[in-house]
């Protein structure tokens, strides 16, 4: 866990991606990436509460 980022509410997570991952993730064609979106869409939708998601939308719009 990054401890800068280290959250105390139960549920919270942070992660870190290395240079290496990073560079890996610039070279992907564009259709790469947008089937890498879809998928995490899909993961979302499926494994996260309604109502979690509905305060991620709360808090992303300040």
């Amino acid at each position: 866990m990054n401890k800068t980022h280290d959250n105390k509410l139960k549920g919270n997570f942070s992660f870190q991606l290395t240079p290496d991952q990073l560079k890996e993730f610039r070279n992907t064609t564009a259709e790469e990436r947008l089937n890498w979106l879809e998928e995490a869409n899909e993961f979302v939708e499926t494994f996260v509460s309604e109502d979690i998601r509905r305060r991620w939308e709360k808090w992303s719009k300040g």
